[in-house]
C-alpha cells in the first residue's frame, strides 16, 4: 500500500501532466488558428497563465479561510465548552494533539451539544424540584430556600433533593396533626352538643377540603378551634359540677327523695347542654321549693353554718360579726345571704385545709409531747415492767425528728396564706404563729423550773439527813431485804436508767427514809 507521501507526489505529477497537456493543446489550436509566430497566439498563452494563477491562488485562498473558520470556530467551540463546564462544575478533556482541525471541530461540536442537554436536563430538573419546593413551602407557610443563580451543580441538586424530602415528612406531619385535630374537634362538639355553624366546623365534621385545604393556616385554626372548646369543655365540667354541688345541697334543705335524686343525677351524667339545662331545670325547682319553706331552710343553713364555724375555729367574735345570723324576720334575701356566709366559709375551709390539717396533726403530736414531759416527773415509771421506757424514748426520738419538719412546712404554708390574705391565720381568735410560740414558751418555763426544783431538793435532801443524825449518809449501812437474784437484777436496771434521769432526788431520798426506819427498829 502507497505511503501518504507517494500518493501526494502521484497526485503532483498528474496536475503537472494535465496542465501541460492542456496547455499544448491549447497552443496547437491557438497555432492553427492565428499562426505560428501571430501576436494572438501570445496573448492567449498569456492570458492563460494568468487565468491558470489566478484559478490556484483562489482555490488557496479559500483553503486558507476555510482553514481559519474552522480554527475560529474550534476557539469559540472551546470557550463555550468552558464556560458550560464551569456553569455545570464539571471537568471534561479532549485529546487534540496531532488531530486534523476538522476532526477536532467535530470531536467538539460534539462535546458541546452533550454539554447542552446536560445544561437542558438539569435546568428542567431543578425547575421541577424549585416547583414542588415552593408547592410545599406554600402549604407549609416556609420561606423558599435561596435560588441557585446559573445552572445547578450535582451537589445542589442532591441539597434541594434532601430538602424537599424533609418538607414532605413536614407535610405528612401537618396532614396527621390536621385529621388528630379535626378528630378531636368533632369528638369535643359530639360531647357539648354543638352544632356546626362556623366553616372550620364543618370541615371538621365533614372534612371537604373545598372549605380548608391541608396546610398550615388549617392547622392554626383547628387548634384555635380546639382550644375553644376545650375551654367550653372545662367551662361545661365546672358549671355541672357546681349545679350538681347546688342540687346536693338544695336536695338535703328540701328532703328530695332518693330514688329521684338517682334519676336526675341517672340523665345527667355529662356535661353537654341538653344534660347542663337539665341539671339548671331541677335547680330551679327545688330554688321554688325552698322559698315556698322558708323557715325550715333558714334553720338549716345556720345548722350548717356553725358547724363550719366549728371547722374553721372561728372565735365568739368572729362569729358575731355577722349580724345576719340572729335577724329573725325570715324572707328570701335573708336565706340567700346566709347561703352566701355559708358557701363563703365552706370555700375559706376547703381552701385551707390543708392548714387546718396539718395544725391538727401537730396538735396531737403537741399533745403526745406533752404527755411524755409529765411522764418524766413520776418517778414509779422506772419500776414498771413491759419496756414502757424503751416506749417512751421512741415516741420521745420520733416526736423530736417528726415534730419540727412539720412545724417547718406549716410556719411556710402561714407565711404564704399571710402574703395572700394580708393578715395572720387564726384559730379561735388567736395567731396561730403566737400560739405556737407561746406553748414552746410554756414548755421551756417548766424546764427551767424542774430543774431548779431538782436542784434544791438535792441540797435539801443531802444537808438535813446528815445534819439531825450527826452521821455521812453514804458511811452508813442498811440490810436489804431477801430478794431474788432476779430483783437485784431488776434494782441494779433502774439504778442505771436512774442515773441519767431526775431520779437522783428520789433514791437517795428513798434510802434515807429506809435507813432511818432500820435505826428507830434497833433502838
Amino acid at each position: 500500500m502507497a505511503s501518504q507521501a507517494e500518493i501526494w507526489i502521484d497526485m503532483e505529477e498528474e496536475v503537472i501532466k494535465t496542465a501541460k497537456a492542456v496547455y499544448e493543446k491549447l497552443q496547437t489550436n491557438w497555432e492553427e488558428l492565428y499562426g505560428n509566430q501571430s501576436e494572438e497566439v501570445l496573448k492567449r498563452s498569456r492570458s492563460f497563465i494568468e487565468n491558470m494563477k489566478e484559478y490556484l491562488f483562489n482555490l488557496e485562498r479559500e483553503s486558507d479561510n476555510e482553514k481559519t473558520a474552522m480554527i475560529s470556530n474550534i476557539e469559540e467551540l472551546l470557550a463555550k465548552i468552558q464556560k458550560l463546564q464551569k456553569e455545570l462544575h464539571i471537568k471534561e478533556s479532549i485529546d487534540m494533539e496531532f488531530e486534523p482541525l476538522a476532526e477536532v471541530n467535530n470531536k467538539l461540536y460534539n462535546m458541546f451539544s452533550s454539554h447542552m442537554r446536560l445544561k437542558r436536563e438539569r435546568q428542567a430538573e431543578y425547575k421541577k424540584l424549585r416547583d414542588e419546593e415552593e408547592e410545599l413551602c406554600k402549604l407549609l407557610r416556609l420561606q423558599l430556600a435561596p435560588e441557585v443563580k446559573g445552572v445547578a451543580s450535582q451537589a445542589e441538586m442532591n441539597n434541594l433533593e434532601e430538602l424537599i424530602e424533609e418538607l414532605k415528612e413536614q407535610k405528612a406531619e401537618m396532614e396527621n396533626s390536621i385529621d388528630d385535630l379535626r378528630n378531636k374537634c368533632t369528638e369535643l362538639m359530639n360531647e357539648l352538643g354543638v352544632s356546626p355553624l362556623l366553616s372550620i366546623e364543618k370541615f371538621c365534621i365533614s372534612g371537604n377540603t373545598t372549605l380548608f385545604s391541608y396546610d398550615r393556616d388549617t392547622e392554626k385554626e383547628l387548634k384555635k378551634l380546639l382550644e375553644k372548646m376545650l375551654n367550653q369543655q372545662q367551662s361545661a365540667i365546672e358549671e355541672a359540677n357546681q349545679l350538681r354541688s347546688k342540687l346536693s345541697v338544695l336536695w338535703d334543705r328540701v328532703t328530695v327523695p332518693h330514688h329521684i335524686r338517682d334519676e336526675v343525677l341517672s340523665n345527667c351524667r355529662g356535661h353537654s347542654k341538653h344534660e347542663i339545662a337539665q341539671l339548671r331545670n331541677e335547680v330551679n325547682r327545688c330554688e321554688e321549693l325552698k322559698r315556698a319553706n322558708l323557715k325550715i331552710y333558714v334553720s338549716k343553713v345556720k345548722e350548717e353554718l356553725q358547724s363550719w364555724w366549728d371547722k374553721c375555729c372561728f372565735s365568739d367574735v368572729q362569729r358575731a360579726s355577722f349580724r345576719h345570723f340572729h335577724e329573725t324576720r325570715l324572707t328570701e334575701d335573708l336565706l340567700e345571704i346566709l347561703e352566701m356566709e355559708l358557701e363563703k366559709v365552706r370555700g375559706f375551709y376547703m381552701k385551707y385545709e390543708h392548714i387546718y390539717q396539718m395544725n391538727e396533726e401537730r396538735r396531737i403530736m403537741f399533745e403526745k409531747f406533752r404527755e411524755l414531759e409529765e411522764s418524766a416527773k413520776d418517778s414509779n415509771r422506772l419500776f414498771n415492767r413491759g419496756c414502757l421506757l424503751l416506749k417512751e424514748e421512741k415516741a420521745r426520738k420520733k416526736l423530736q425528728r417528726e415534730m419540727p419538719a412539720l412545724e417547718t412546712k406549716l410556719k411556710a404554708k402561714l407565711d404564704e396564706f399571710e402574703a395572700t390574705e394580708g393578715e395572720p391565720f387564726l384559730i379561735f381568735g388567736k395567731d396561730l404563729r403566737l400560739e405556737m410560740e407561746e406553748e414552746w414558751q410554756e414548755v421551756h418555763q417548766n424546764r427551767d423550773a424542774k430543774k431548779t426544783a431538782r436542784k434544791v431538793a438535792k441540797t435539801v435532801g443531802v444537808a438535813q439527813p446528815a445534819a439531825n443524825m450527826g452521821t455521812p449518809l453514804m458511811m452508813r449501812k442498811r440490810k436489804l431485804p431477801p430478794s431474788s437474784s432476779s430483783s437485784r437484777t431488776n434494782v441494779s436496771k433502774v439504778c442505771k436508767v436512774a442515773s441519767n434521769t431526775s431520779i437522783h432526788t428520789y433514791s437517795l431520798s428513798s434510802c434515807s427514809t429506809d435507813k432511818s426506819a432500820a435505826s428507830s427498829k434497833k433502838l
